[in-house]
């Protein structure tokens, strides 16, 4: 059956493609921030011993990959806004 019809093998691999991806977005929902390297540590230009809190993550190494971000899958970002307003 599957040697007759080459439009049902496209489909059932893809399948097994989509599955496995979601699949990897429930195991694994965030991946290395690309700004700091998952160090969560945002080194300064011009003093290099200077350092803050990367802005990008909110301090935390990791990011939600996209797909987990449109499926909803963990915890959804912080802001990363620079200019968050001061609570005291």
């Amino acid at each position: 059956m599957l040697e007759q019809n080459p439009d049902l093998v496209l489909l059932f691999g893809a399948t097994i493609v989509v599955v496995g991806y979601v699949l990897s977005l429930y195991l694994h929902p965030y991946t290395q921030c690309g700004r700091c390297k998952g160090t969560s540590i945002h080194k300064g230009a011009l003093f290099g011993g200077a350092h803050r809190r990367c802005h990008k993550c909110s301090g935390t190494g990791r990011r939600q990959r996209l797909g987990a971000m449109v499926l909803k899958i963990g915890d959804p970002r912080r802001s990363t806004s620079r200019f968050h307003p001061r609570h005291r």
